[in-house]
């Protein structure tokens, strides 16, 4: 998040877990999160604009799609099952 800030005019992003809202809401309830949530805090006073929404997850199912399809790849290739799959000329 850091970098794409840096990075880019854009400051939302969307996330499908709840309780992380909660936790930026509420930090408070959630000490052993004490490290994560002050970085989180530190770039809401670094970057006014900056905010993280709720997606619920059905609306956002291309997004889930899309990384569960790039885990699937990651798992394949390092397994070395993509050796097997090479073509031969």
């Amino acid at each position: 998040m850091e970098n794409m800030l840096q990075h880019s005019p854009c400051q939302s992003f969307g996330t499908d877990c709840k309780e992380l809202i909660t936790m930026i809401k509420e930090p408070q309830e959630w000490p052993s999160f004490a490290t994560e949530l002050e970085k989180i805090e530190t770039l809401q006073i670094c970057f006014p604009d900056f905010k993280i929404i709720h997606v619920p997850r059905a609306q956002n199912q291309l997004q889930e799609l899309f990384v569960r399809s790039y885990f699937l790849l990651v798992v394949i290739f390092r397994s070395g099952y993509a050796d097997h799959l090479k073509f031969e000329k």
